[in-house]
């Protein structure tokens, strides 16, 4: 049986793309973090943790594509006490 939700607080970071390359749409979007987060460099901090975990997307995805790797989901520790993914290693496909 599922234990009921608890509640936890969180962080929303608002990011916004400054000066939109011509014809293309403004990039904007909303990150949500556990981690405390109440000044601007503390923000960035964030902002880039999130980018580093596009680009492992990207790298993961050109793997899967280009070499035929096959990779577990990735999962959030039930212990942890902040929001991180953790990727299992990856193994070649025969």
């Amino acid at each position: 049986m599922l234990n009921a939700p608890r509640a936890i607080q969180v962080y929303a970071i608002y990011v916004q793309e400054i000066n939109p390359k011509a014809g293309e749409d403004l990039i904007e979007w909303m990150l949500l973090t556990n981690l405390s987060t109440l000044d601007f460099e503390t923000a960035l901090i964030r902002i880039r943790w999130y980018k580093y975990r596009w680009l492992i997307e990207i790298c993961q995805s050109y793997c899967l594509h280009k070499n035929k790797v096959i990779v577990n989901e990735p999962f959030l520790p039930a212990n942890d006490k902040s929001i991180a993914w953790v990727f299992p290693s990856m193994k070649r496909a025969a």
